[in-house]
C-alpha cells in the first residue's frame, strides 16, 4: 500500500554482540510511497557485520532518495556501500520475476543467477526442495535465467 512510513528491507539494529552476516538475499522494493524506502538498514555501531553476495533491486516508481543507512550515515548507491567494504559481491539488478500476476516469484534473470556464496552446510537446498550449488542462487528460489532469443544488430 502507498505509505508516508519508512520502509526498511534489511534492518539490523540494537545490542547485537556476535557476528551479523547478510548474504543471498534477493530484496525487491516495490511499495510507493513517500517515507524513506531503504534497502539495508544497519544502525548497531560494534557488530561485526558482513554483507555479501545479495541482489537488489528498487522498482523505478518506488521513492526511494538512499538505497542504504550504515552506522550513522545515508549512503545513496549501491557501489558507495560497497566502498565501505560491504556488499562487494552483490548486484543490483531487476530479477525479472515469471509471473507475479500468478504469485510465480521465481526469477528470471541471468544478471543475478549463480551470484551466492556457498552455504551448502546450512542451506542444502532452496524453498521447493531444488538442491544448492556451491554458486547459489539469491533469494528463496533456484533458477534457470531465460535464454536469449532474437538477432541483435550493434551499432
Amino acid at each position: 500500500t502507498t505509505s508516508s512510513s519508512a520502509t526498511r528491507m534489511i534492518w539490523v539494529a540494537g545490542a547485537v554482540s556476535a557476528g551479523v552476516e547478510i548474504r543471498n538475499n534477493l530484496s525487491y522494493l516495490s511499495r510507493p510511497g513517500t517515507g524513506d524506502r531503504i534497502l539495508t538498514y544497519i544502525s548497531n555501531a560494534t557488530a561485526p557485520i558482513s554483507v555479501s553476495n545479495n541482489a537488489y533491486f528498487k522498482d523505478p516508481a518506488a521513492n526511494m532518495p538512499i538505497a542504504s543507512f550504515f552506522r550513522g550515515s545515508a549512503v545513496n548507491t549501491l557501489a558507495d556501500f560497497q566502498a565501505l567494504g560491504l556488499d562487494s559481491a552483490s548486484v543490483m539488478a531487476n530479477p525479472i520475476f515469471v509471473d507475479p500476476s500468478q504469485n510465480d516469484y521465481t526469477p528470471s534473470s541471468g544478471a543475478i543467477n549463480n551470484i551466492g556464496a556457498n552455504l551448502l552446510s546450512i542451506v542444502p537446498t532452496d524453498i521447493n526442495g531444488t538442491p544448492r550449488t556451491t554458486t547459489p542462487d539469491p533469494g528463496a528460489i533456484e533458477f534457470t535465467p531465460l535464454p536469449c532469443t532474437g538477432a541483435w544488430a550493434f551499432q
